[in-house]
């Protein structure tokens, strides 16, 4: 008896558009007509193809322990059964092995079709070739790093290209100095991401809310600035964006601080009664607090449509001295300046 096994990573093959196919086959609109990715969908090997067989194979795409898991990576059919199979659920009896006699049998001629499970694009034969050669390119907005400072980090898609989107995956990588404080999405939930160590694997497909796919926030002990510690990472998960025409785009970033946009000084610094704020602006709204050390708001101005360069003069005669905290904030920029009044 003949019988064939294969050893593979698990995620080996898999990636965030056979997702997409599996969905797409789900609600009807591009049904799965190859018996061979039919039994690659089934993933979980019930003889039917549901949101359950999605959630596994995202599972293995964000890298989840899976070594407890008793399932066959590789399904193996003799050749001579292949034609034997036309839906779900599989007749077992086709999956067994080739009983031959030696003395009867030319064992160069028995072949065996390989199916790697969830692997419904077949794309592990294409592991060899270059895959995504075209690129997106995502921006990362995030405010310069200071000294035990907490910095919002946003990665902002192409808004021209929103609609054309339907899936992504990925990882980012940040250097161990970085402390990930927590991140929110309107478009991602817990299920698409695993944060593991010091990176944060992705996998998404559906429609975009908007352009802001997960703002991050880090904590970081000394100055630096974020594109030598944040990269997107392929060793593990290719990155990509699959867009609704069928193309496959290989994912990096671009990097924009926000604040080494929009740089704020004090003069005099120490003060007496009077202090100007100055700062190169971008055309933001922006709000100016001040307060003092206690964190009282003792006033509050409004700077709309900000342009370069600002200055905005604070009188305060009716302050007693000592040390106060300058904060401008607007959308994607926060800055706090401590100053002294003497």
């Amino acid at each position: 008896l003949i019988e064939v096994e294969k050893e593979d990573l698990p995620a080996n093959g898999l990636s965030t558009k056979d997702i997409i196919l599996i969905q797409k086959h789900i609600i009807g609109i591009e049904p799965i007509t190859s018996p061979f990715a039919l039994m690659a969908a089934d993933f979980d090997a019930s003889g039917s193809i549901s949101i359950l067989d999605i959630i596994q194979i995202r599972k293995l795409i964000l890298g989840f322990d899976q070594s407890n898991s008793d399932f066959e990576k590789w399904l193996f059919i003799p050749e001579a059964h292949a034609e034997q199979i036309d839906a779900l659920p599989i007749d077992l009896d086709l999956m067994s092995g080739i009983e031959i006699h030696l003395e009867q049998t030319n064992t160069s001629s028995v072949d065996f079709i390989g199916i790697n499970k969830g692997d419904v694009d077949m794309s592990y034969l294409q592991e060899i070739e270059t895959r995504g050669a075209q690129k997106e390119i995502w921006k990362v907005q995030y405010q310069s790093i200071a000294d035990g400072q907490e910095v919002e980090v946003k990665i902002l898609a192409n808004e021209a290209g929103l609609a054309h989107i339907e899936g992504f995956q990925g990882a980012f990588k940040w250097d161990p100095a970085l402390n990930l404080l927590g991140w929110e999405s309107e478009n991602l939930t817990a299920s698409h991401l695993n944060v593991h160590e010091n990176h944060l694997s992705f996998s998404w497909n559906g429609d975009l809310k908007n352009k802001e796919i997960i703002t991050l926030r880090f904590k970081m002990p000394q100055q630096n600035h974020l594109n030598d510690l944040f990269k997107i990472s392929n060793r593990q998960l290719n990155a990509e964006v699959y867009l609704k025409n069928g193309s496959t785009y290989s994912l990096d970033l671009s990097f924009e601080n926000l604040i080494e946009a929009e740089v704020i000084s004090a003069f005099p610094n120490p003060f007496k009664d009077v202090i100007e704020i100055s700062f190169e602006g971008k055309g933001q709204d922006l709000d100016l607090y001040l307060y003092d050390i206690h964190g009282k708001l003792l006033e509050t101005k409004k700077i709309v449509d900000s342009k370069s360069p600002q200055k905005i003069t604070l009188e305060t005669n009716n302050l007693p001295e000592g040390t106060y905290v300058i904060q401008v904030k607007g959308d994607a920029f926060n800055q706090v300046l401590k100053v002294v009044k003497q």
